[in-house]
């Protein structure tokens, strides 16, 4: 008992300088914890009111993955020998076409660039279209099918190539290109050099060119660059904001901005014309099977069918890319089918008018191509045989436009002379207007 009393007394006993240090150490530790608890507070409504204030920087769950497809396209043009990353005006039509089936709207590159630098998450359906270098052919095949579809574009040039304007539209054309509402007009540097390689005074004296020379033209009011040959450094892109540019596009596989996506490399993919149907809508983030329905287009190699004697007709020769042969529809090689390809049936979901349609690359020779068309329905069949001779080069060819049933199946048989060469069969839904 002594022992227990003796250590009570021994901690009551204790001096008052002792509790006095200890009462303080437990007030010290009592107001520290007091202080974080507060800056914890404080940092917390901070944060609360930045995310307020812009109701996009967070976005919900549903719409994260939500993306802009920025495409790039180059020259277009009808001439059948146009090599390189060239369009053809009938393959440009047909990508438009399957944005307008899926419900896609089309925005100006300047304002695909403030989604990313106001961190807004976009639309699911927005795709921008970007034509690079300024190549002619944007008057004359692109802007009348801006106007047909309801889309807008923008045209980013190399100012030494508008100066020159033997290649690449002047500046008068642009202007005309801008009084429309469905074109607005960017730069692609100075001199389209490689950026990385210049020091930083020609990297500023070549990007600050361009741009003075847009304004005095009365352009790019909201400039943004696409970087030549899709090549930069953060030396380039820091030079880049610092002379005026709001944002910069680059270019790869992934065509996507999202809403974090860095402004001064907003992502592109370059679109040209060996790419098929379903290459194009995963470019573009199109419903594929949505898009068939109204249009589908065919590659004779990869849909082989029996003889019309009920043998698989003979292997089709490949012919290489030569240079003086255009580009195919489909890919880089181009068919020289033997004998009889069919038939091919074609299955009529939806009564409708249809098209149906051949393309044609160019070859060092006329040919003649036959067509035999038999429509199915529930009280017989139709028959219908068509002649081409010098078809259209590098482009479709209307074989066929009737009204058919849904339920009816449309078989074609094709029979080429010999050394013809074709490439793809289209069937389009033609929507009444």
């Amino acid at each position: 008992m002594r022992e227990k009393y003796s250590i009570k007394l021994k901690l009551i006993s204790e001096s008052p300088l002792h509790l006095s240090t200890r009462y303080y150490t437990v007030y010290t530790m009592k107001y520290i914890i007091a202080l974080i608890a507060f800056m914890v507070f404080v940092v917390g409504v901070i944060f609360y009111v930045s995310i307020s204030s812009n109701e996009h920087s967070v976005p919900p769950p549903q719409t994260i993955g939500n993306a802009i497809h920025t495409v790039i396209f180059h020259g277009v043009s009808s001439d059948p020998t146009v090599k390189g990353f060239s369009l053809s005006p009938d393959y440009l039509r047909d990508i438009f076409r399957m944005i307008q089936i899926d419900g896609k709207r089309t925005l100006f590159a300047s304002e695909a660039a403030q989604h990313v630098i106001n961190r807004e998450v976009p639309e699911p359906n927005l795709v921008c279209l970007t034509f690079d270098d300024g190549e002619k052919g944007l008057l004359e095949f692109v802007d009348p099918l801006l106007k047909e579809f309801g889309f807008k574009a923008t045209a980013f040039v190399f100012t030494v190539g508008t100066e020159n304007g033997e290649r690449h539209h002047n500046w008068r054309e642009l202007q005309q290109l801008k009084a429309t509402g469905r074109w607005e007009i960017q730069t692609h540097s100075h001199t389209h050099d490689h950026l990385p390689q210049m020091t930083d005074d020609e990297v500023e004296q070549d990007l600050t060119t361009s741009l003075t020379l847009l304004k005095e033209h009365g352009f790019s009011e909201y400039p943004v660059l696409a970087y030549p040959f899709s090549e930069y450094d953060d030396r380039v892109a820091n030079i880049a904001k610092r002379i005026g540019f709001h944002a910069a596009f680059t270019a790869g596989p992934n065509p996507r901005a999202f809403w974090d996506s860095s402004p001064f490399a907003v992502p592109r993919t370059t679109i040209s014309q060996f790419m098929g149907q379903e290459f194009v809508c995963k470019k573009l983030g199109l419903n594929k099977e949505k898009i068939i329905g109204r249009l589908e287009i065919l590659d004779i190699a990869k849909t082989p069918s029996p003889g019309a004697n009920g043998q698989r007709a003979p292997k089709a020769a490949i012919i290489d890319r030569g240079d003086d042969l255009s580009h195919g529809q489909l890919g880089q090689e181009y068919l020289i089918p033997e004998m009889v390809i069919g038939p091919t049936p074609i299955f009529i979901d939806e009564t409708a008018t249809y098209e149906l349609s051949l393309w044609a690359p160019k070859t060092d020779h006329d040919y003649e191509i036959e067509f035999e068309f038999i429509v199915s329905h529930p009280n017989g069949k139709n028959n219908k045989t068509i002649h081409i001779q010098n078809p259209k080069i590098n482009g479709w060819n209307v074989l066929l436009r009737q009204e058919l049933n849904a339920g009816e199946n449309l078989l074609y048989f094709i029979k080429i002379a010999p050394g013809a060469v074709f490439d793809a069969i289209k069937i389009e839904r033609i929507d009444s207007k």
